[in-house]
């Protein structure tokens, strides 16, 4: 039973990137392996090696006597092999979900035992060279001493020059070159060198780099919650007129007939009583009359800041798109590896 569940873990392990070896020897050393022989395995796998394999198979043949000497529990040998199998594929993982945790144990120990820079890796970016920055990321599986740089047809830069602990590290990079100047375009070369006691290994990522012009900013035809009033307001109607007019036709009448002593005769009290009530008409049509727009001061002074403000502004964004016109926008992307 417990050489059956070691066969699943072993099958497992190996699967699909087992399938289409084109070394004759190699697919025998599988079939070896599935068949639950794995000393045949091995030593077929070991050949096969020895018959120079590409590079594909190669990873396939040390992950095939990495899985092999852990399901035989030789912890030592599928160390050896998972650490050749780390040199060529650096980035390579077990899905730890469907692999046995003898043999992604045995991995990790591997992982420690060699220098390697894994996972290199950047995001599709676009930023402003020199006022933003895109970041950048890869996987340490020693301390070393890290140089990192980014070169290219137009010139290099170094991001770091440091003594790194192992793990995942990130680096920024502004988007400008060693002189200052943003890259004039092309195929960059993000690399990683790591060197620790006589080890080394550089690790490299192409970048696709375009460059181009900032966006200028559009002028300002009005702020935003602050719309400009009216000059002139219409005031509100007023009874003042038609007040007055019956004050003055009181008045009037009443001293008429203070002079006369009571004396008026009955024309002269039907004029007093005629001239008052046109008097109280004109003052009752001029209350209800619309009253003509008058200017208004408090609307002029708000409309005269708020015009002042527009132009401040305006001149500010004139003088950002000067800056603007200056700078230079990059579009960068990781670019396809090309085969050896």
């Amino acid at each position: 039973m417990k050489r059956l569940r070691a066969s699943a873990v072993l099958l497992l392990a190996l699967a699909a990137p087992l399938l289409g070896q084109a070394d004759p020897t190699l697919k025998r050393a599988v079939d070896a392996a599935s068949a639950l022989d794995y000393p045949t395995a091995i030593r077929l796998a070991h050949h096969a090696i020895d018959d120079h394999l590409s590079a594909a198979d190669q990873k396939v043949a040390f992950r095939l006597l990495g899985t092999s000497y852990a399901a035989m529990d030789s912890g030592a040998e599928a160390q050896e092999a998972f650490g050749q199998l780390i040199v060529i594929d650096p980035d390579f993982d077990f899905d730890a979900a469907s692999v046995s945790p003898k043999i992604t144990g045995q991995y990790a120990l591997a992982l420690a035992e060699v220098l390697v820079v894994r996972h290199l890796s950047a995001d599709s970016v676009r930023f402003v060279a020199g006022r933003e920055q895109m970041n950048l990321r890869y996987t340490l599986t020693q301390r070393a001493r890290v140089v990192v740089r980014i070169e290219g047809p137009d010139g290099s830069v170094r991001l770091d020059s440091s003594l790194v602990d192992p793990g995942t590290v990130r680096v920024a990079w502004n988007g400008l070159l060693a002189d200052g100047r943003p890259p004039a375009g092309g195929t960059y070369r993000l690399v990683v060198e790591a060197r620790s006691a006589g080890d080394q290994f550089a690790a490299d990522l192409p970048l696709r780099v375009v460059a181009g012009s900032v966006d200028t900013l559009p002028a300002l035809t009005h702020l935003p919650g602050y719309d400009t009033l009216p000059t002139t307001v219409v005031p509100p109607r007023s009874f003042k007129p038609l007040g007055i007019a019956a004050l003055v036709t009181g008045l009037v009448a009443g001293g008429a007939l203070a002079l006369e002593n009571g004396d008026l005769s009955g024309g002269s009290r039907r004029e007093v009583t005629i001239g008052g009530g046109a008097a109280l008409a004109l003052g009752l049509v001029a209350s209800l009359s619309r009253p003509a727009p008058v200017p208004s001061e408090a609307n002029i002074r708000y409309n005269t800041l708020v015009h002042d403000q527009l132009a401040r502004q305006n001149r500010q964004i004139a003088e950002t798109n000067v800056l603007r016109r200056q700078q230079v926008e990059l579009d960068v992307s990781p670019a396809p590896k090309v085969a050896p």
